[in-house]
């Protein structure tokens, strides 16, 4: 299996879980996310990111809440797993410029902007530079944390 495949897989399983407002995803996730952790130590992946969504909020703020923590307890769990052999670390994206941020009406978009206290909204490259720094050797001794990506909006 490439570790494209293996990411992908890993992907797939949190974005279900974070999107996803069926109870049972959690567990669909852990069988996943499981394998994954198998997987990836077999072929010497050596470190792997998780991310939720916010899109699911807009919906059913509780169950998100739920959702995410379930996902978040999770993957510290798995990083405790799997390690040596892989480190697990969580990407938290905040308000990003997307396609979903492109249909929000002028107002709300200034005011995402002013919650956060670096006062812009985040990009698709500030989450990828994250990720790439996980996946690089300065994040060696980096294991089962959460990696905030939002301007400051929640400071863990």
């Amino acid at each position: 299996m490439s570790s494209s495949a293996l990411a992908a897989m890993s992907a797939n399983a949190v974005a279900f879980a974070s999107l996803s407002h069926d109870p049972a995803a959690l567990s669909a996730a852990a069988q996943s996310a499981s394998a994954f952790g198998a997987a990836a130590a077999a072929h010497g992946l050596n470190a792997a990111a998780s991310s939720s969504a916010f899109g699911a909020m807009m919906s059913n703020p509780q169950m998100f809440a739920a959702v995410k923590g379930g996902v978040l307890a999770f993957s510290k769990s798995l990083a405790r797993s799997v390690a040596p052999r892989v480190r697990v670390n969580i990407l938290a994206p905040g308000w990003i410029e997307t396609a979903f941020s492109a249909g929000l009406d002028p107002e709300r978009r200034r005011a995402v902007a002013e919650s956060a206290p670096l006062q812009r909204w985040g990009t698709p490259e500030d989450v990828a530079a994250a990720a790439v720094y996980l996946a690089s050797p300065a994040a060696a001794f980096l294991t089962g944390q959460t990696i905030f990506v939002n301007g400051g909006v929640v400071m863990g």
